[in-house]
């Protein structure tokens, strides 16, 4: 026998095997097919409607990155802001236009005792 006749055989036993199963009438009715059908198309939506969510969940996500990437280069520059602003360069040039004066001696103190405060 070849190998040919022997997968028939084996399909053939197969085949009749699986035809000759008795289904109950509720399991293979119109009823219980329609069941099948409209699980099947629940689920379909259910699945639909959770890819949805997270599709959104995902454009979301990134919006809510490029903020933060946006924030942190503000942040940036406002620090480079703030230490140009601190440059003894930059607070020399503005004593005139703060009605200030420059200091021309400055007196230091020291204290009498060793001891500046106590409890």
């Amino acid at each position: 026998m070849t190998l040919k006749h022997q997968i028939q055989n084996h399909y053939s036993g197969l085949i009749d095997s699986l035809t000759s199963i008795d289904t109950p009438s509720w399991l293979s009715g119109l009823g219980a097919r329609v069941s099948l059908v409209m699980c099947v198309a629940m689920f379909g939506i259910l699945y639909l409607f959770q890819t949805g969510d997270t599709a959104a969940a995902g454009y979301q996500i990134h919006d809510l990155e490029r903020q933060s990437t946006d924030l942190v280069d503000e942040i940036k520059n406002l620090e480079v802001t703030v230490a140009d602003y601190s440059s003894l360069v930059y607070i020399k040039k503005r004593v005139p236009e703060l009605n200030m004066v420059a200091v021309a001696q400055v007196k230091h103190l020291t204290p009498v005792g060793a001891v500046v405060a106590l409890r």
